[in-house]
């Protein structure tokens, strides 16, 4: 199981999706045919179709999926999974990939506090270090 701090932004997961009748690694699928799901602890699921990257490297886009390798990895797809999954008031998020030419992928991930040196910090803290370390 994954864990990601409330109010993370920007998150892209990766997922296997195998073919549905071969349940083999699914090359080369069209991601807009797919749909991404989401369940925020006993919240009711939200359910949109993804939607193409224009490559592995764009940035991130809410619902954007693209393969990662079709020959090296085949199979294996980035998924830009929206923020709203992650933010605060729930303990885990269930997010799967689903569609009718594949197996149903699932990754369960906890939401955790961020916590430096045993302080719960507010999602948006950033610490500030000193210029100079001291020796």
């Amino acid at each position: 199981m994954s864990e990601i701090i409330k109010g993370t932004a920007g998150v892209s997961l990766q997922f296997k999706l195998l073919d549905a009748t071969t349940k083999e690694p699914k090359p080369a699928i069209d991601v807009t045919t797919l749909f991404l799901q989401y369940i925020r602890g006993s919240s009711a699921s939200t359910k949109t179709s993804l939607t193409l990257l224009a490559s592995v490297t764009a940035n991130w886009h809410p619902f954007g999926a693209i393969e990662i390798d079709a020959i090296g990895s085949p199979g294996i797809y980035r998924v830009d999974v929206p923020d709203s999954a992650f933010s605060s008031g729930s303990r885990e998020v269930s997010v799967t990939v689903t569609g009718t030419v594949i197996e149903s992928s699932s990754r369960l991930i906890d939401l955790t506090d961020d916590i430096i040196n045993g302080i719960i910090q507010p999602s948006n803290y950033k610490p500030t270090w000193p210029a100079v370390l001291p020796r």
